[in-house]
C-alpha cells in the first residue's frame, strides 16, 4: 500500500497517516498471530483479507522508508492514536 501511495505522490509530496498504533512490539505480535490463527481456523486461502493489525510507530516508519519515503515524523499523539507524515524525495 505504501509503495502505491509513494508512486501516486509528486516529488516533495507529503503523505499523512492518522491511525491507531500498537503501544509495543508484544501487542503488534499478538495481533499478527491472532490473524494467522483466525485464517487457519476458517481455512481461508491466501488472498487479501482485512484484519486491522496495528503496528508500532517504529515499524510504521520502517515500512514507509522501505516504500521510498525519505523522512517520517510523528506530529501528534493522543494515547495510541498517532498522526505521522512521510515525505517523498524531490
Amino acid at each position: 500500500v505504501y509503495r502505491s501511495l509513494y508512486r501516486a505522490l509528486r516529488p516533495g509530496g507529503v503523505y499523512i497517516e492518522a491511525d491507531y498504533m500498537a503501544p509495543d512490539q508484544a501487542f503488534e505480535d499478538y495481533h499478527f498471530e491472532r490473524f494467522r490463527q483466525l485464517r487457519a481456523q476458517q481455512r481461508l486461502p491466501d488472498g487479501l483479507y482485512h484484519y486491522d493489525t496495528p503496528c508500532t510507530i517504529d515499524n510504521q516508519r520502517t515500512m514507509l522508508k522501505r516504500a521510498g519515503f525519505v523522512s517520517t515524523k510523528k506530529v501528534w499523539q493522543s494515547g495510541n492514536t498517532v498522526i505521522m507524515t512521510a515525505v517523498k524525495a524531490r
